[in-house]
């Protein structure tokens, strides 16, 4: 273990460096989250920084089981690696929204993600295997100009909210389920709301992104009502988290006949 540790140091590349940067920065800002909302918003962070790790280590000590097919298994982990970097923009939007983290710092937080990309495709030997994604962040300023947005966001945030005052003891699995829809929800609505569709493909895009929210927001309702109903929220309550779902639903339905209309 100790000649491996030192193999790393001395060998240590820029693109495992810039990923370093960015698996400190992301325990520094998971350790700010409090006990409870930390099973729902850092586990999938936590797994992937993990997992890419991994793979960076394997790609940098060249630790391959098969060694005579060393260069294919090693396209094959930097491939992994830049999938597994595309699935965080969500987990990374999902905490940004709970913990209201400044665009500045969303910035200085994804930087580090998207030079790494950059890094991984330099060494992609096909060039239509390389990954053209970047890492969004949420544009506070934006977010505040439109309704559907912001109605959204406030949405996400009330439904986090009582989930993690939920009390487990009653929990009969509606909470990470909750939890599951509310963030897809919100992560396909903020997606398709970063960009205009000008063709019929961007517009097909954007459809289907809208229709992923509208549904998951439309099968939140029935663990909703096991929820008020085991949890005894107060009717004040109710009303609260059923109006801004209501009002989310009127609104992504209003962007999907706006888009219509503009396409045609």
């Amino acid at each position: 273990m100790s000649v491996i540790k030192a193999k790393r140091h001395i060998a240590k590349s820029e693109f495992e460096q810039t990923f370093s940067l960015f698996y400190a920065d992301s325990r520094r800002l998971l350790s700010k989250a409090s006990k409870r909302r930390k099973d729902f918003i850092c586990p999938k962070i936590i797994w992937l920084n993990n997992s890419i790790y991994n793979d960076l280590m394997i790609v940098q000590l060249n630790l391959f089981a098969k060694q005579k097919d060393k260069k294919d298994e090693k396209q094959k982990r930097i491939k992994y690696a830049l999938e597994k970097i595309e699935n965080f923009e969500k987990a990374i939007m999902v905490y940004s929204n709970i913990m209201s983290l400044p665009f500045d710092k969303q910035c200085r937080w994804c930087d580090p993600l998207n030079k790494e990309i950059a890094l991984l495709n330099g060494m992609i030997e096909d060039d239509n295997d390389k990954s053209d994604f970047r890492v969004k962040v949420l544009d506070w300023e934006k977010m505040n100009k439109f309704q559907v947005l912001k109605n959204m966001c406030a949405l996400h945030r009330y439904v986090h909210g009582k989930a993690i005052k939920a009390k487990n003891f009653l929990d009969n699995g509606e909470t990470p389920l909750i939890i599951e829809l509310i963030d897809e929800a919100f992560y396909n609505t903020m997606t398709a709301s970063t960009f205009f569709p000008k063709t019929k493909e961007e517009y097909q895009n954007r459809k289907n992104k809208l229709k992923r929210a509208l549904h998951c927001l439309d099968e939140i309702q029935r663990p909703m009502l096991s929820y008020f109903n085991t949890m005894g929220y107060s009717d004040r309550v109710m009303r609260e988290w059923s109006e801004l779902l209501n009002d989310e639903i009127k609104l992504l339905k209003g962007l999907q006949k706006s888009d219509k209309k503009a396409i045609l």
